[in-house]
């Protein structure tokens, strides 16, 4: 093999070039570096005693630290795009260089594999032989279902292999000849792949519990392309919910207010991952439930201890029922904000937020943002809960001073006076230097001079 000598954009190989390897660069190679962005590879008059690669060899070493980059197949030299080595380097980076290969390449099964395995729409560049091929198509179709559409005609009437196809990818089916999309086995493999795909089935077979029973098994959304009937029927709903809590949505009115099929799809929802889509999961599912099971305490309980925040979504008397209150905030301390009045006028509960988290003292009520202790205990947890305590105790100067002991920027939240008074800046620019910036203008005045006078003295 040859070594390979980089000298910037240039790539020499050390030894002279045989016969074969001179006529199979001619012209300049495009080979986009993966840090440095596109480098031409000049190769037609290399400097003497140095000479090119072949292609076999260039496409061997493409993966290679020294030349890793994306080939440009489709401005290489003519006969490099006739070059099987070559083009089956370029295709296994980029399936849809398919088109830039030659023609007799784009006939060549091993080829054409290669660039649907990377991107199944190359499919559309394959010759005309190999686009009627049933392996070939079956392949490309694994990769995009779309890749049908560029297949021969003949296999969108074919229904073994239509079967075969939405058996791979169920979308596959909108490629499918129409009588097909009316074919009660083509549905019903389809949907079995992805259940979504019921969407494009016609209205009688979305009146079909078979197939529709395994769509919402697959899918528990696909419960939103069933007929009414069906988004109707409890069989089909409890299998709904259990892959999707969400797709309780989709249910009747009748079973939204059922409380077997809200617990199964509350339960499903905390299955959810977590994040924003789990909080989603989670919070739709009591949305969606009836007035009724709102005021159901046992579903409602269920919901915030999956999720504290559907606490929203329940009635206005178990928003006020202290036990359901309390298990939402265990569950989320911000769920506070959503529980009544009465409660947050109460101690008890209030202390059960600000200790997760001092910054839902903001939910608590006036008198209790004037208790010294809940506003300790806030401060405690979190030092800029200051921001929510009363103006009085903002003015406290053993409040703010746990408050800025413990985080020097909530001095930003003390009243005027404090933020005058040295004991408590001093205490503030000890935690962090930022801290002066809320500090009177008087003590930032003194602390600035203090400190050039002290740098002068160092000096």
């Amino acid at each position: 093999m040859l070594e390979i000598q980089n000298r910037g954009t240039m790539s020499y190989a050390t030894r002279p070039a045989t016969k074969v390897e001179k006529e199979s660069l001619k012209e300049t190679l495009i080979i986009g570096g993966s840090v440095a962005g596109a480098a031409a590879l000049t190769l037609a008059s290399p400097p003497a005693g140095l000479a090119a690669l072949s292609a076999a060899s260039l496409s061997m070493l493409t993966g290679c630290s020294s030349l890793a980059g994306k080939i440009d197949l489709k401005n290489a030299a003519e006969d490099l795009q006739s070059n099987k080595g070559f083009v089956m380097a370029a295709v296994r980076q980029d399936g849809n260089a398919l088109q830039h290969a030659s023609e007799q390449l784009r006939g060549d099964r091993d080829v054409v594999l290669a660039a649907i395995s990377k991107n199944g729409m190359a499919l559309q560049y394959a010759s005309e032989r190999l686009r009627g091929d049933r392996d070939v198509v079956l392949a490309a179709i694994g990769n995009n279902s779309y890749a049908l559409k560029h297949a021969s005609e003949n296999f969108r009437k074919d229904k073994d292999f239509i079967l075969t196809a939405v058996s791979t990818n169920g979308l596959a089916i909108i490629f499918a000849a129409t009588e097909l999309l009316e074919d009660k086995d083509v549905v019903l493999a389809a949907v079995k792949n992805k259940g979504y795909v019921l969407q494009y089935a016609p209205e009688g077979l979305r009146k079909n519990k078979e197939i529709v029973l395994a769509a919402v098994r697959q899918d528990g959304d696909a419960l939103g392309y069933a007929s009414n009937e069906l988004r109707g029927d409890k069989e089909i709903a409890l299998a709904a919910v259990r892959k999707r809590g969400y797709a309780l949505q989709h249910a009747s009115d009748k079973l939204r207010g059922d409380k077997d099929v809200i617990l199964a799809a509350i339960q499903q929802a905390g299955k959810s991952p977590g994040g924003t889509a789990a909080w989603n999961a989670g919070g739709y599912v009591l949305k969606h439930v009836s007035n009724e099971q709102r005021r159901n305490k046992e579903v409602v309980l269920a919901s915030v201890k999956q999720n504290g925040h559907t606490l929203q979504y329940a009635s206005s008397e178990l928003q006020e029922d202290k036990e359901i209150v309390l298990a939402a905030i265990k569950e989320d301390a911000f769920a506070l904000q959503y529980a009544s009045n009465k409660l947050h006028r109460d101690k008890e509960v209030i202390l059960a937020a600000i200790n997760q988290d001092g910054k839902t003292l903001q939910f608590a009520s006036p008198e209790l943002k004037r208790n010294k202790d809940i506003v300790l205990a806030a401060i405690m947890q979190n030092a800029y809960a200051l921001q929510y305590a009363s103006n009085e105790l903002r003015e406290d100067k053993e409040i703010v001073l746990a408050a800025v002991s413990k985080s020097g920027e909530a001095l930003q939240y003390a009243s005027p006076e404090l933020q005058d008074d040295d004991d408590v800046v001093k205490a503030a620019v000890w935690r962090t230097i930022f801290a002066l910036k809320f500090a009177s203008p008087r003590l930032q005045k003194e602390y600035n001079y203090e400190h050039r006078h002290q740098g002068r003295h160092q000096h």
